[in-house]
């Protein structure tokens, strides 16, 4: 079934119904709330060469290019973009050690390596499974101190208990975080609302201070990954919808693979096991999976595609004015 355009959007079969229902609004918030373009995929970027060469690599080029954590995303499974940066280093240092180039250039090519984690079910797991265990220069811990120092700059302490590491000092990239939609105009959806990130508490309380949403929300409504849950688990969604009373229509809001198929498995649960609430997909473009967004989306099925959170806010808002 092919999609058709609506008031700006692409909905498929009857998703314009769909958002006419729809009494419960979950949003994640990189790249659907927060313009989070110039900073997670830089300090993953950032991160996977700082690790490098403080092994002693030879620098010559760039060994994970901001833009390529996209393809990482639409494989599946890297909702954390700290695990995305360990599989990429388990990636690249188990083809070759020593120089940059060299661990690009080697076969397979990321490209045709994402396309087998993919059809494994994505994530480190499937990483894992394809490479076998990690070289013993690999350390997850460093990795994943290097990604929040390189995010948080002088907040990493606030926000992830510990100093930046030295060269991560000053402002960090989480400064660069714009807001997509005006809380203003978020807060005038007369249904319920809820947040179901992958961010841990700290950078979600970073996120709803940007966002202008912090003591905003009532209690329940915001799932991070330190409640347990993490996309795309279908926990998180269950917990919101009785958080909010179990309405009859949720949609969820997402800007990659895992948001769609946090949907896809909450639908798939039998009804005993989740809330009673239904809930579709609504594709943002323009977030972590850039370019390739859309295809992902189109061929997952989502009900419905919009350019941006904010307009499909715009939508909402104008099919409760018109009742």
């Amino acid at each position: 079934m092919g999609y058709r355009g609506w008031r700006g959007l692409m909905v498929r079969g009857g998703g314009d119904v769909i958002l006419a229902r729809t009494d419960l609004l979950v949003l994640d918030i990189d790249g659907v709330l927060l313009d989070c373009s110039s900073s997670y995929p830089r300090a993953i970027s950032a991160a996977a060469q700082r690790f490098v060469a403080d092994l002693g690599w030879r620098m010559d080029g760039t060994l994970l290019a901001a833009a390529e954590t996209g393809q990482w995303k639409r494989a599946g499974g890297f909702n954390d973009d700290w695990a995305l940066t360990c599989s990429a280093l388990h990636f690249f240092m188990s083809k070759a050690a020593g120089a940059v180039a060299a661990a690009r250039a080697a076969p397979p090519s990321q490209g045709d390596f994402l396309a087998e984690v993919a059809r494994l079910g994505g994530g480190p797991g499937a990483v894992r499974a394809l490479l076998g265990e990690p070289p013993p220069a690999w350390d997850p811990e460093r990795i994943t101190r290097l990604c929040c120092s390189y995010y948080a700059g002088d907040r990493c302490g606030a926000m992830f208990g510990f100093p930046a590491v030295a060269g991560a000092e000053g402002p960090g990239l989480c400064e660069l975080e714009r807001p997509l939609v005006a809380a203003a105009r978020l807060l005038r959806w007369p249904g319920a609302l809820g947040l179901y990130t992958g961010r841990d508490d700290g950078e979600t309380a970073f996120a709803l201070e940007r966002l202008g949403l912090a003591g905003r929300l009532p209690p329940g409504r915001v799932v991070t990954s330190g409640s347990g849950m993490r996309k795309p688990d279908p926990a998180g969604l269950a917990a919101l919808a009785r958080a909010a009373g179990e309405p009859a229509q949720g949609l969820h809001v997402g800007d990659n693979v895992d948001d769609l198929e946090t949907v896809r498995g909450y639908a798939a649960q039998p009804h005993g096991t989740r809330s009673a609430t239904a809930f579709a997909f609504a594709g943002v473009l323009g977030g972590t999976l850039g370019d390739l967004a859309e295809e992902a989306f189109r061929s997952g099925g989502a009900e419905v595609i919009a350019p941006g959170a904010a307009q499909l806010v715009e939508v909402l808002l104008a099919i409760r004015r018109a009742g």
